[in-house]
């Protein structure tokens, strides 16, 4: 079960309160303080402490000019940035910490991920926890950098605020390196789902007489949005707009996606993953063989993988096309829909559609996003431990609701029925290792593939590079068993 489906209606109104529906203030007390909306801290179980203002402090790996969803200066009218003050502030009152953040210069010479190294190598005890890039931060997990999350006291992972499915995709054997809950919202931010013109839908009429459907969420509902529908839907309306006898980013598409999120998108939407792990916890690649997963390689590159119907090109800005009205179909994430609001025209979302319906779920791919990590050297294992927890439960009552339920399903869709479906978008969501962590050594070999004239089948493509492949996570599964 997943933290979307578990929150409470109590919680949304709070996430409601908090932050104010549409940028209003929250209202200060005649002495100027604000008041903090309560939180129950009964569902975490943790001890009462007092820690007499230690300083926790976290390095966010995110950009400059990135927004942060650990710390924040005052409040602003932001639903969201004032959940996050106001969970910052019960924690902190709480446990009487101080919550401290740390970002990299705009002007540093490191990374985020060559920075934590340095920091752990020369036992610089410069932060409690990071957050950061689970792909750009791959090496550390391998190389001994990182602490075993499941050697943490006071974090119960059997708690619904936290994402206990998509850190298993992530865990490494029987470690765990990468901690998502409720406060990682940047995992939401990374959820791919599609949007849909409306105007394009109903003037093509697509679910009416393409799809004989009463419409594209019914199709849902019903379990029959597969990738035939869906290439049924979108291989009609690619259109020669500016009659020039090439199609352009002038012209009208079915399907607007970045070609790696396309595959992407299409496959864990399937269901399916390209790396697995055997039955001793080692890395293996899953694609060879697989008889779903070579269907739907035919599919795409028969299919999908065609100019006039599928538009990529890295001069253009996809969403923005969209946004102009050129394209049925747009690969968007939940972090997009914020961007869309001044669309002109009515849009809706969908889930990536299932391989067939055979398939029992829709899965959302989760790309590569920030997740939290804790140095090996942490020295007060204890006091990081509540502090994770403590995030992760008031995030669950304060920041989700906030973030969901009233940012992106009251302010950022149109319709109700787009609402529901961004609850089945939520509902299960996956990395793949193959995509989020091994992306350059698997997925992108899979795209070059697909895109070759020279290569025909999965099989073919399997036998130029999965030697390679299954070579280099024979060394990762050596490294990690050779862990201390």
């Amino acid at each position: 079960m997943t933290v979307t489906q578990e929150i409470l209606s109590w919680a949304i109104m709070v996430g409601m309160l908090a932050g104010g529906i549409g940028g209003t203030q929250t209202p200060e007390n005649p002495d100027g303080s604000v008041d903090t909306p309560t939180i129950d801290n009964s569902v975490d179980d943790l001890p009462d402490l007092d820690f007499s203002g230690k300083e926790f402090r976290i390095f966010n790996g995110a950009a400059q000019n990135e927004n942060s969803f650990w710390l924040v200066d005052e409040l602003n009218g932001d639903v969201v940035n004032d959940a996050v003050y106001h969970r910052n502030k019960a924690i902190s009152e709480r446990f009487n910490v101080k919550i401290v953040e740390q970002r990299l210069g705009e002007d540093a010479s490191l990374d985020a991920a060559q920075y934590i190294m340095n920091t752990v190598m020369a036992a610089d005890l410069a932060f409690e926890i990071a957050d950061i890039d689970v792909a750009a931060s791959r090496n550390l997990a391998t190389i001994g950098c990182l602490l075993n999350l499941y050697d943490v006291p006071y974090v119960d992972f059997e708690k619904d605020y936290w994402d206990i499915d998509l850190m298993g995709d992530l865990a490494f054997g029987d470690k765990l390196f990468y901690a998502l809950s409720a406060a990682n919202l940047d995992s939401y931010e990374s959820t791919h789902l599609l949007a849909f013109n409306k105007d394009i839908e109903a003037i093509y009429g697509i679910s009416e007489y393409v799809l004989n459907a009463d419409s594209l969420y019914q199709l849902v509902l019903d379990g029959k949005w597969t990738l035939d529908n869906f290439y049924a839907a979108s291989s009609i309306v690619a259109a020669d707009i500016n009659g020039d006898a090439l199609m352009t980013d002038a012209d009208q598409y079915g399907y607007l996606a970045d070609s790696s999120d396309m595959l992407a998108g299409m496959y864990i939407g399937a269901g399916l993953e390209t790396i697995t792990r055997g039955d001793d916890g080692r890395f293996e690649l899953a694609a060879d063989g697989l008889d779903r997963f070579s269907a739907l390689f035919d599919k795409l590159k028969s299919n999908f993988v065609s100019d006039y119907f599928h538009y990529d090109d890295e001069k253009a800005v996809l969403s923005e096309m969209f946004g102009l009205g050129q394209g049925l179909f747009c690969d968007v994430t939940l972090g997009d829909l914020e961007n869309m609001r001044d669309i002109q025209f009515d849009f809706g979302f969908l889930p990536y559609p299932k391989l067939d319906e055979t398939q029992p779920d829709y899965v959302s791919r989760v790309e590569s996003c920030n997740a939290t990590i804790i140095p090996v050297y942490c020295m007060d294992i204890e006091f990081v431990g509540i502090m994770l927890e403590a995030f992760a439960s008031a995030s669950y009552a304060e920041t989700l609701p906030a973030y969901y339920d009233v940012a992106m399903k009251m302010k950022y869709t149109r319709d109700e029925p787009s609402s529901e479906m961004l609850d089945i978008v939520t509902s299960s969501r996956a990395f793949d290792l193959g995509d989020a962590v091994y992306g350059s050594l698997v997925a992108d070999r899979l795209c070059e593939g697909l895109y070759s004239d020279e290569v025909a089948t999965l099989e073919e493509l399997l036998a130029i590079y999965g030697e390679e492949v299954e070579t280099y996570l024979g060394k990762v599964n050596d490294m990690i068993a050779n862990m201390r």
